[in-house]
């Protein structure tokens, strides 16, 4: 009779926790599916312009970068100095390797004509963070398997999170809230992506020293680095990589940058190094901060990097910072 009760209960017990799975899968699944129609729904935002540039964009140039992309090119200044039509892609905070995942999902539908990427200092230094960013991408990891091989990095229990309907979207709540939070006249309006700062750098201008505590190279970066090269290279897109202008007094070179142009030029794509350029640094209104234009600046270097662009002036990859 013992063995008996034992038994019983244990069949008691699998039989609980398969409807407790059940339940669970159940509410994971409806609550991701809520939550997934919820992103994708939202008319304003970052995330509503990544999955513009992930879903629909058709633009002939495209820019990438971090915010010294979102905030110094311009792409109606572009579109009237190129005659191309221009979309900002660029996200605040995010890496080169966020950057070549959302180009693999764009050349899935169509090749651009230009292709902008902007680089910054230390742009291959080793920073955990710009792994955890990677969470941007999270909700185009089902229907996109372009992006899959950049998730993954972001650590090895990855895919077995991603067996979560709600995971992609747990962290995104209030940002879903506020981007669907939008009346009838905003409906459906599409930025360009770039986002203009209106402040002025009140100083003073700062020394950094580049030669000192120097933070290690993130080798997956610089191969990220290549690979965004040679996409673009075997799609025949006309690719610039650009490092506008920092309102600093450096100590020697950044490593990353050094980087940067030494593969540019191996590769035969044209570097233009504005990042000390008098042209700018010398013109403290120009800026809202040490590292970004402000709304009359990013007007005057997206002029003068449209220009470079539309004559291709720089094919030897030596710079333009001495013009």
């Amino acid at each position: 009779m013992e063995k008996i009760l034992e038994a019983n209960t244990y069949r008691s017990f699998i039989l609980k926790l398969f409807v407790f799975i059940v339940i669970v899968a159940v509410v994971d699944i409806s609550v991701g599916k809520l939550l997934e129609k919820a992103y994708f729904n939202q008319q304003q935002g970052e995330d509503a312009l990544t999955t513009y540039a992930v879903k629909e964009v058709q633009s002939q140039m495209l820019v990438f970068g971090s915010s010294r992309a979102v905030n110094n090119f311009d792409p109606a200044v572009m579109e009237n100095e190129t005659g191309l039509s221009c979309f900002n892609a660029g996200r605040i905070g995010q890496s080169v390797l966020y950057h070549y995942a959302v180009l693999k999902t764009i050349l899935k539908r169509y090749s651009p004509e230009v292709v902008v990427l902007s680089m910054d200092a230390g742009e291959f230094a080793k920073d955990a963070e710009d792994y955890d960013k990677l969470s941007s991408l999270l909700p185009y990891y089902n229907s996109h398997p372009e992006v899959r091989d950049m998730v993954h990095l972001k650590g090895p229990i990855e895919k077995i999170k991603l067996l979560s309907s709600i995971y992609p979207y747990n962290s995104l709540l209030l940002p879903i809230i506020k981007g669907n939070s939008i009346n009838e006249q905003e409906k459906n309006a599409k930025g360009n992506g770039y986002i203009s700062l209106q402040r002025t750098f009140p100083g003073p201008v700062e020394t950094i020293d580049y030669t000192a505590n120097r933070r290690q190279l993130d080798s997956v970066k610089i191969n990220t680095y290549l690979s965004f090269i040679k996409e673009c290279r075997q799609r025949g897109i006309k690719l610039y990589v650009v490092c506008p202008p920092y309102i600093v007094n450096p100590v020697g070179k950044n490593l990353s940058l050094q980087i940067a142009e030494k593969i540019a030029g191996d590769m035969g794509v044209p570097y233009f190094d504005l990042a000390y350029d008098e042209k700018f640094t010398s013109r403290k209104h120009l800026f809202a901060d040490f590292r970004h234009l402000n709304l009359q600046g990013s007007k005057e270097f997206s002029k003068f990097i449209s220009a470079r662009i539309s004559s291709d002036e720089v094919p030897d990859n030596t710079g333009i910072h001495n013009e």
